[in-house]
């Protein structure tokens, strides 16, 4: 089973190879060839020269989610977790990858991507997952109260 997820996986990715270190021989980094889409996307968002719904639309999304799971009396962390997931997916997507807002041309360890990718979930997803628990847990009060 693991070995057709695995193969799955590689089908939808593209292979980097980046030497870092000494063991340079090992490093293979996974990377989706469409991140550099999503950067310009952001990028075109940002400034105002374009909107695209992706990054209007989503925030909205995994704040009803956190809001939906609150309500359902899952905890803080479950929460927490349902929004960062997907954020962290986004921002960790980057290694490898050698345009990041177009600043930096070197490819990025795997290391340095995840924490590039907690530092990005971490700014933009706890924001959504304690706005999104407080309305759920308020929704979930009120409706108890009015029964």
């Amino acid at each position: 089973m693991s070995t057709v997820v695995v193969a799955a996986i590689v089908a939808v990715t593209e292979i980097r190879y980046t030497p870092t270190g000494p063991a340079a021989a090992e490093t293979v980094v996974l990377h989706a060839s469409s991140y550099t889409q999503l950067v310009d996307m952001f990028v075109a968002t940002y400034t105002g020269s374009r909107a695209h719904l992706l990054f209007a639309v989503g925030p909205i999304v995994l704040l009803l989610g956190a809001i939906g799971s609150a309500y359902l009396n899952s905890g803080l962390l479950p929460t927490g977790g349902l929004v960062l997931g997907p954020i962290f997916g986004f921002f960790v997507n980057r290694a490898g990858n050698p345009t990041v807002l177009k600043l930096d041309p070197t490819p990025l360890p795997l290391s340095d991507a995840i924490i590039f990718a907690l530092t990005g979930a971490s700014l933009y997803g706890i924001p959504i997952t304690i706005i999104g628990f407080l309305i759920g847990i308020a929704l979930r009060r009120v409706v108890v109260l009015g029964r």
